[in-house]
């Protein structure tokens, strides 16, 4: 009978030891399933909150007393927090770099390009996240929610549409920068464009207002880096080619012919 007993045991230790462990429950990250959406075809509503921040762990210190040279290397992130960030949090650090919008659009003569390099060469955090893999997706999760933020009844003049607007004009640059700078997979080329031409029909709900900027010329930029990135021969399309203006977000590119050859190319290599 003890032999029968002693057998049982060793038998149930066999199938304890051959069955797979159970995985630890995993924990619950902030999930934007617009991309997915926007793939099936789907006119979404995003349902994003505001994208959630929680503490950084790193934030820029107060730069009120430091001259430019101070400032700069204030700003620089320390290499032993940079290489330990998620992209999540490296994306949402680099948008939140105090002289980003002056740096891209303030700077740079009509050439957001020269604009780019300069913050480039000058800031570790941008370096660091455009050499990450998902750097598209960090950026693009973040742009999604903001694309969903616009709505015809928001008012135009408030301090809440300026703010929107800005950040989607940060967010598409990027966007356009990541594509011009980076070898970017055909999966996120597509995801970028896709969610672009869904941010551009957001944002053509206020053409006619001065407010508005539109059409947003960085989104025609990020679009006409993201299509020649996709199909290089979709830059013969273009009136002087490499050479249009709109390729460096230069002053003066938004042109019908140009805007036009932009959709038309858009909503082709989408479908």
């Amino acid at each position: 009978m003890k032999k029968y007993g002693c057998f049982i045991i060793l038998f149930s230790l066999f199938l304890s030891c051959d069955k797979e462990p159970e995985k630890p429950d995993e924990p619950e990250h902030y999930v934007c399933n617009c991309i997915e959406e926007l793939n099936a075809g789907i006119d979404f509503d995003c349902g994003c909150d505001d994208p959630p921040t929680g503490e950084l762990v790193w934030d820029y210190p107060d730069l009120s007393e430091l001259d430019w040279r101070e400032h700069n290397a204030a700003c620089q992130i320390p290499e032993e927090i940079l290489y330990s960030l998620s992209t999540e949090k490296l994306a949402e650090i680099c948008l939140q770099y105090p002289d980003l919008y002056s740096d891209l659009f303030s700077m740079n003569n009509g050439n957001i390009i020269f604009g780019f390099n300069m913050l480039y060469e000058s800031f570790n955090g941008i370096r660091e996240l455009f050499n990450r893999a998902d750097a598209a997706k960090g950026l693009l999760r973040h742009y999604n929610c903001e694309i969903q933020k616009l709505s015809s009844d928001l008012e135009t003049n408030s301090s809440s549409f300026f703010a929107i607007r800005n950040y989607i004009n940060l967010l598409e640059a990027l966007l356009g920068f990541y594509l011009y700078k980076c070898e970017a997979t055909e999966e996120d080329c597509l995801n970028i464009l896709q969610s672009l031409v869904n941010g551009h029909e957001k944002e053509i709900t206020y053409i006619g207002n001065p407010n508005s900027l539109y059409p947003f010329i960085t989104n025609f930029f990020a679009r006409a880096h993201t299509a020649i990135k996709i199909s290089p021969k979709c830059i013969e399309k273009f009136p002087y080619e490499k050479n249009n203006g709109v390729f460096e977000y230069s002053i003066g590119i938004l042109n019908s012919e140009t805007n036009n050859i932009i959709n038309e190319l858009s909503y082709c290599l989408i479908n």
